[in-house]
């Protein structure tokens, strides 16, 4: 056993202990802690039937593998996807999707836990997406002999699986029966490490391609649009709205606003509220109700964003002033529309190739926003379109390109 593998129970362990001391008081660390603490019911399985379990962090994972598990279930007609989740973001959003047949949160780690959940699952093949690597969980697997895949990785030299004492969890990745990743340098690094992948780039660009195609329009705002261009700010945290917000009173009445926020709990939703003193929040909007008159909605509800950006002009995306934290751009620069995120984007390299193309960029403060938006708007929109949706569509096809493989390991 080595020290870094001590060293992760030591603190997978503590932050479990610490979840549990404060869920009572906490929302989010309440829905984690009881959430795994449910009981899981999953029944035995039939004779016919193929189990794919997956693995995601939260629900920005679970729409990576979304176009993958559709490509799985077209060939094989019988198979049952039980997903397991980690963040309360993620099942709360996707718990009921159509594609799963059973979704439950990941049971707090331990070789026990992990023995007991893989009984109950009685998984034909297992895919983890990204990260989020369970040492307990991945080793049962490897053990049982079940065919486990990692989609969409994403590696880097400063990450701690590659310092010590992270090191052990390349042994981990050495079981994985296919590692696809997002980018050539995470492969090459992997085979620096003597470890086998290959790069076939990141399925969100086949899922928000097929999102675009069967995007739904959203009745209560339908009054909303006119001739005021309408910038949308999705999955947004406290300093992007005060940013927003000194934007809104520097450009009056010049854009509307329809803000969704990451969080939507009262306690934000009520800190919003007095940030934008003349917001309407969606939840109160009347059918029929005349929204012309109305400059700001904030989004209190989740499942509508995505449905949102094909109108709009303009899209500000959260995360990006924290490491590691930036959220979907993609669902944004699928219609073609720039778009706008804090600086912290190093791990992402979706957005820093859109960068590149000069179709998304880079705010720090209300005054670069503002500067931002007006060398833009409209002087650019059409430029930007073209720009942006020749960038997203050279990255098609990921999706077919992993199914095909995991499809003929499975009939090897």
């Amino acid at each position: 056993m080595s020290i870094g593998y001590i060293l992760y129970k030591i603190s997978t362990k503590s932050y479990f202990k610490l979840v549990q001391l404060i869920a009572p008081f906490h929302e989010r660390a309440g829905k984690l802690y009881y959430g795994q603490k449910s009981p899981i019911q999953i029944a035995a399985k039939e004779n016919n039937d193929k189990r794919l379990w997956i693995h995601v962090a939260s629900l920005g994972e679970f729409e990576q593998a979304k176009p993958v598990l559709n490509e799985l279930k077209k060939s094989i007609p019988n198979l049952k996807i039980i997903a397991s989740f980690f963040s309360p973001s993620g099942y709360e959003n996707r718990k009921d999707d159509p594609l799963i047949d059973i979704a439950i949160y990941l049971p707090f780690e331990s070789k026990t836990q992990a023995k007991l959940l893989l009984d109950k699952i009685n998984p034909d093949l297992v895919i983890w997406v990204k990260y989020d690597f369970w040492v307990d969980y991945l080793n049962e697997i490897y053990h049982r002999k079940i065919p486990v895949y990692l989609i969409a990785a994403l590696f880097r030299p400063q990450q701690y699986y590659f310092k010590f004492p992270g090191k052990f969890h390349l042994r981990v990745f050495k079981q994985f029966t296919q590692i696809f990743t997002q980018n050539n340098s995470s492969s090459v690094l992997l085979a620096k490490n003597n470890i086998r992948s290959v790069c076939t780039g990141d399925p969100r660009f086949d899922n928000v391609y097929q999102l675009k195609t069967v995007h739904k329009e959203i009745p209560l705002l339908n009054s909303l649009w006119n001739q005021i261009p309408v910038i949308i700010c999705g999955s947004t945290y406290a300093i992007e709205e005060k940013i927003i917000e000194k934007f809104q009173k520097s450009t009056p009445q010049y854009f509307k606003y329809i803000i969704a926020p990451h969080f939507i709990d009262k306690h934000h939703i009520n800190e919003m509220k007095i940030l934008f003193p003349h917001a309407l929040l969606y939840s109160t909007i009347a059918k029929n109700q005349d929204l012309s008159s109305i400059q700001t909605i904030i989004i209190d509800n989740i499942g509508i964003l995505p449905h949102l950006y094909h109108k709009a002009n303009i899209a500000i995306i959260g995360g990006g002033f924290k490491k590691g934290g930036l959220h979907n751009i993609l669902e944004a620069s699928v219609h073609g529309i720039p778009v706008l995120f804090g600086p912290k984007i190093e791990r992402f390299p979706e957005a820093l190739e859109l960068l590149t193309n000069q179709s998304a960029f880079i705010f720090k403060d209300a005054i670069s926003l503002q500067e931002e938006i007006h060398s833009i708007f409209p002087s650019q929109i059409e430029t930007i379109k073209v720009n942006t949706t020749r960038c997203m569509n050279k990255h098609l096809g990921t999706c077919k390109v992993i199914a095909d493989s995991i499809l003929f390991d499975l009939r090897q």
